[in-house]
């Protein structure tokens, strides 16, 4: 298999031992793999990576050796996937824990990671695409920073805990798309947000009334400042 290129599973998973595939660019579907460095010297030119996890090991990033995704230097889509954790407990990033440098979509879901981890994420200078869902994050307050996600154009987030968003239109400079998802306790968007001079759109789907109310308000001040090109759509269940 030295020409592969494309390898995608349904919860399958990946035996080791395996040759080396030197050309393979897409893995998917791969469930409970442990990236040890020699199996990542296995595909040294990935480019998309889907994996998920099962269980409820506290130590989980450590346990599968995530920590060694930093070596796929060409990686650019990363989605990584956790089910059966407990809410209850965080699971933080290992110490200096890093991720792919060239990543350009990340997807992360039921991680319980804290926010102060989000750092890790804002930090990557090529994201353009993050999507954050169910419990991938835990804690009641994001305050995001100055400086991350220079070049974010998409962001979603779908069936988060959180309570209170606080943000300024620099934290988020290019982003074109804001996506919020069945996030029901979620107060309020920030109203920074609607500054940001590439926002193009601001979706809303099963969140309170005051999300609701709080992006019609963007909306509002944005078109009495002459600034016609923010849509704000409204999906109800």
């Amino acid at each position: 298999m030295p020409q592969l290129r494309h390898l995608i599973f349904f919860d399958s998973i990946l035996p080791m031992p395996f040759a080396a595939i030197q050309n393979l660019q897409t893995l998917c579907g791969v469930k409970n793999f442990t990236f040890k460095r020699k199996a990542i010297e296995m595909f040294p030119n990935l480019k998309k990576l889907k994996v998920f996890y099962t269980g409820k090991s506290r130590e989980k990033w450590a346990k599968y050796c995530l920590h060694n995704l930093v070596h796929l230097t060409q990686l650019g889509t990363l989605e990584v996937r956790f089910s059966c954790l407990s809410i209850s407990e965080e699971t933080p990033f290992p110490a200096s824990f890093a991720l792919p440098p060239k990543l350009k979509k990340l997807t992360l879901s039921g991680c319980t990671l804290p926010w102060q981890d989000m750092a890790v994420i804002g930090s990557l200078l090529d994201l353009e695409v993050l999507k954050l869902e169910y419990d991938c994050f835990t804690g009641r307050e994001w305050e995001s920073s100055e400086g991350q996600f220079p070049r974010l154009k998409f962001l979603l987030m779908e069936g988060l805990r959180l309570v209170c968003w606080r943000a300024e239109s620099s934290h988020f400079p290019c982003l074109e798309q804001l996506i919020i998802k069945c996030c029901r306790q979620l107060e309020e968007i920030p109203c920074e947000i609607g500054d940001i001079p590439s926002l193009q759109l601001i979706e809303v789907d099963r969140v309170k009334k005051s999300v609701i109310d709080s992006a019609v308000l963007i909306q509002e001040e944005q078109r009495s400042l002459e600034n016609d090109l923010l849509h704000v759509r409204i999906n109800s269940e």
